[in-house]
């Protein structure tokens, strides 16, 4: 599609040596797999969910209907109106576990599907391909931004950030920047041979002292204590009687004892040898 033809996926795939065919515009039976479990995924288990208001309208004005008249129109604590059926929502950490649980029945199950079709599972257990394995750090390293910046008298300036390292490059010099996907604080300097130099980070993190931090983590630490007193109230003792985690556990289990072991290599990471410890 057409999302994945951007000059960072490219890129991505371009380092860790990945060909892919890519689907034409707007031909859904092209990528016929992935546009079903899309279906499947939003009709049968987000249906399933807390809060759930229909994938049409026809179904929505039918779950509105359930409400009460008088509530309808009915205000929240800021005057705003009620949203239907917004009650014992789940916590994001719980959607997520439900959802996965919902992808891995899908892969390994044979209801609805024609028969002779192989499942995912399946088909994942009938590849003899070999696995290439690749390390955290190649993946960061092609995954990231990757730009060109003059070091300034204040660091480096990257997306409206300025980046600051004990052992930044003097000024003027040109750098490779590449920030990590997984925390933007983070930002990887090499020179123009590839060779790391350091790890700069947001200043706002390099100015943050001790004291600071203890003062953030105080009050972070009440927050989550008055979040916990919430979730000891009846209505979401009784609401998390639905054991989500469990379900997931027990899936999760069954899935990995049917796959079959795969052979795997591992690829040599250019982005390793660079990527040494400051």
């Amino acid at each position: 599609g057409k999302d994945y033809l951007s000059k960072d996926f490219q890129s991505l795939l371009d380092g860790l040596n990945i060909t892919y065919d890519a689907a034409i515009a707007y031909a859904g039976e092209q990528k016929a797999l992935v546009e079903r479990r899309f279906g499947t995924l939003q009709h049968a288990g987000i249906s399933k969910m807390h809060g759930h208001i229909g994938n049409n309208l026809a179904k929505r004005e039918m779950i509105e209907q359930k409400t009460p008249k008088k509530e309808r129109k009915a205000k929240d604590e800021y005057g705003f109106a009620k949203k239907t059926n917004q009650k014992l929502l789940h916590t994001f950490s719980e959607a997520c576990e439900f959802l996965e649980a919902e992808v891995i029945k899908w892969n390994m199950s044979k209801v609805r599907r024609k028969k002779g079709i192989k499942t995912p599972l399946e088909l994942w257990n009938s590849c003899d391909r070999t696995i290439v394995k690749i390390s955290y750090e190649e993946f960061l390293f092609n995954a990231g931004n990757k730009e060109l910046r003059v070091v300034g008298k204040k660091g480096i300036n990257f997306e409206g950030r300025i980046y600051k390292s004990a052992l930044m490059p003097s000024v003027g010099t040109r750098v490779k920047c590449v920030q990590n996907i997984d925390n933007i604080k983070e930002l990887f300097i090499y020179d123009l041979s590839g060779n790391f130099l350091c790890l700069a980070l947001d200043e706002s993190i390099a100015k943050l002292s001790k004291e600071s931090f203890k003062m953030l983590k105080k009050g972070y630490e009440s927050e989550v204590k008055a979040i916990k007193e919430v979730l000891k109230k009846d209505e979401i003792a009784a609401f998390t009687k639905l054991n989500i985690k469990k379900d997931l556990q027990d899936l999760q289990s069954a899935f990995e004892n049917s796959l079959v072991e795969a052979k795997e290599v591992h690829q040599k990471s250019l982005a390793k040898e660079a990527l040494k410890t400051q």
